[in-house]
C-alpha cells in the first residue's frame, strides 16, 4: 500500500515538474525592469538563461513547427528581454545628432 502511494506521489511530482519546464516565460515590461535593483536584475537574467538553456536542451526533431515558431518567438522575447537589463542605463544619441556635435565642436 505505501509503496503505491509513493509511487502515484512520485509520478505526480514528474508531471508536475514537467509542465512546469515547459511553461514560457512572460516578458515583462520596461517600467518594471527600471525600477527592479541590481540584485533583481541579476536574478531576472539568471532565470532567462536557465529557459534558454532549457530550450536549447529540448529534441527539435521532434517538435511540430507550431511549438518550433512558439520557442523561437519566446528566445527573441528572452534576448530583447536580456538585452534591456543589461543596457536600461546609459545615453543614447542619434547619428544626425551626433553630426551637428561634431560640427559644433569643429566651428567653435
Amino acid at each position: 500500500m505505501k509503496k503505491s502511494v509513493i509511487s502515484i506521489l512520485v509520478m505526480m511530482l514528474g508531471i508536475v515538474a514537467l509542465t512546469k519546464a515547459n511553461t514560457p516565460i512572460e516578458p515583462l515590461e520596461k517600467e518594471k525592469i527600471q525600477q527592479m535593483t541590481e540584485q533583481q536584475h541579476q536574478q531576472r537574467i539568471v532565470v532567462l538563461e536557465d529557459r534558454v538553456l532549457e530550450i536549447e536542451a529540448m529534441e527539435m526533431g521532434d517538435l511540430k513547427w507550431k511549438e518550433k515558431r512558439a520557442l523561437k518567438k519566446e528566445l527573441r522575447q528572452i534576448e530583447r528581454e536580456i538585452n534591456m537589463h543589461i543596457n536600461n542605463t546609459g545615453i543614447y544619441i542619434s547619428g544626425g545628432a551626433l553630426l551637428i556635435i561634431v560640427l559644433l565642436i569643429i566651428l567653435l
